[in-house]
């Protein structure tokens, strides 16, 4: 079972490669966000969590769904 401390990891994760298949930079979200520097990067690492309308934000600037920054890094199961 995911804790949401994992979750928003992986949400993390999720943003960070997208950003880098689109080859965009992590700077790009500072306005966006309307957040420093330095918090941005904390939440794109992982260390703190994005709220909802923060990843929502991300998403449409990214062109793709809150639900896809998970699907990309999430475990497979074996059968």
């Amino acid at each position: 079972m995911d804790t949401d401390d994992n979750y928003w990891k992986r949400v993390a994760a999720g943003v960070r490669a997208e950003l880098a298949r689109q080859r965009k930079p992590t700077l790009d979200l500072v306005p966006l966000l309307g957040l420093n520097r330095n918090a941005v990067y904390r939440r794109v690492r992982g260390e703190i969590p994005f709220d909802l309308a923060q990843i929502q934000t991300v998403a449409d600037y990214l062109g793709v769904t809150v639900a896809s920054f998970t699907e990309s890094t999430a475990p497979r199961e074996v059968a």
